[in-house]
């Protein structure tokens, strides 16, 4: 993965780095406790996650498209689960790209 990574100082030093590519200090979140590596894991994951999602809506946005609804076997649940999670996913973006 080339996205940023999660490092811990060696030792009690009750913080951890994020790191970018070349391996800059991009952001510290000081604590200790598993909430706190949760957080040091989701901001080191952001990059990477925020792409996912790029790519995800654009490929669900040519599927959608490729499906004739009219035809279709998928039920109500199966479309509102489409329409719905769609819905996040771009609210999402749109949070993280802001």
């Amino acid at each position: 993965m080339k996205g940023w990574k999660l490092q811990r100082p060696a030792g009690p030093n009750g913080y951890w780095e994020i790191l970018d590519e070349e391996g800059n200090s991009i952001a510290t979140i000081y604590g200790d406790g598993p909430e706190v590596e949760a957080n040091a894991k989701i901001i080191a994951a952001a990059k990477d996650m925020v792409e996912a999602l790029k790519e995800h809506q654009e490929g669900i946005d040519h599927f959608y498209s490729k499906i004739n609804f009219k035809q279709s076997f998928l039920d109500a649940k199966a479309i509102r689960f489409m329409n719905e999670t769609n819905i996040k996913i771009g609210n999402s973006l749109k949070k993280a790209t802001a």
